[in-house]
């Protein structure tokens, strides 16, 4: 779960992994005297590169003698299942679909992610709905966090012109875990009752441009099947713009939210009444940069975080 790989298309290449590689790199900034070394296991090109990794990580290892060994995703802890004698100094960060992917696909990601979490000293996840996955001793609940610099909204309000509303799609619509065919159901639902909705596809873009389709938005619409704790979320949030969801992963966490509304059901007439009624409802604006900030969810704090995990080691 990392970014600028080689081999893969552009799109893939910008958005794969941008959480981790963000997280890594606050951390760094903000602790200018740890020295780390980053692994990239390019997954996304075939198994083979999981494989690499049960010899070229213990490799690493011996030659480099880190402290900690931190892992992101439950697959790329593969390694430990051939070298459990690194587990004492490992942390694995497990992100959502490493342990709840429903389809049968995943069956063998699960298995693997399992195994990884009994042997790894420390186990991060993300959100609550992956808590009974991993032993209670050794989990650790923290999120990934969001920039709250980055994420600032150069406007003051969604975009709302009578019934002209964007809609935000956070995903590829190749990815079936996204259900982009929800989200058009909906769309339809909503075109049916005279609104004239814009679809903006977030997908393979630099943050730069996520920041600008964001902030030219009404909100985004989010249809998964599945999902840990889901960065767009949090990014919608910060710029004060909607977020309208099924009921996936933690986005319960923030139903306290002004500019958050949550269906009870997968229902297209649901969700697009959901919207209806909402949309309007914008009033002066919205003030959720500090709610994010209160509930620890900006870099700064999960970088702290993250550091107190790593003085457990010493």
């Amino acid at each position: 779960m990392y970014p600028d790989m080689k081999g893969v298309s552009v799109e893939l290449s910008r958005y794969y992994g941008i959480h981790v590689k963000q997280q890594i790199d606050h951390f760094l900034i903000n602790n200018p005297d740890v020295e780390a070394e980053v692994y990239i296991i390019e997954g996304a090109l075939g198994f083979k590169n999981y494989i690499k990794s049960i010899y070229l990580i213990p490799l690493k290892s011996r030659e480099k003698d880190f402290d900690i060994i931190h892992t992101h995703f439950g697959l790329s802890g593969l390694f430990l299942i051939f070298s459990p004698w690194l587990g004492k100094k490992s942390i694995v960060t497990f992100h959502g679909c490493d342990l709840l992917a429903p389809s049968r696909k995943h069956i063998f990601t699960r298995m693997i992610s399992k195994l990884v979490a009994k042997i790894a000293k420390i186990n991060i996840y993300v959100s609550e709905n992956m808590e009974s996955f991993l032993n209670e001793s050794k989990r650790v609940l923290i999120p990934c966090g969001v920039d709250s610099e980055i994420f600032n909204s150069k406007k003051s309000l969604p975009f709302l012109d009578g019934k002209n509303i964007k809609l935000v799609f956070p995903g590829s619509p190749d990815r079936e875990v996204k259900c982009y065919p929800l989200f058009r159901q909906i769309v339809s639902k909503l075109e049916e009752d005279g609104f004239t909705v814009e679809t903006l596809i977030m997908n393979g873009l630099e943050q730069a441009e996520v920041v600008d389709m964001l902030d030219n938005s009404t909100g985004i619409l989010l249809t998964s099947i599945s999902e840990g704790s889901p960065q767009v979320v949090k990014e919608a949030l910060l710029m004060n713009r909607f977020v309208f969801s099924v009921n996936v992963g933690d986005i319960s966490k923030y139903a306290d939210f002004a500019n958050l509304f949550v269906s009870t059901t997968r229902d297209p007439d649901e969700l697009a009444e959901l919207i209806k009624v909402n949309v309007h409802n914008i009033g002066s604006g919205f003030n959720s940069k500090d709610k994010i900030i209160e509930l620890g969810l900006d870099s700064n704090s999960i970088s702290q975080k993250i550091k107190s995990i790593y003085n457990n080691f010493f």
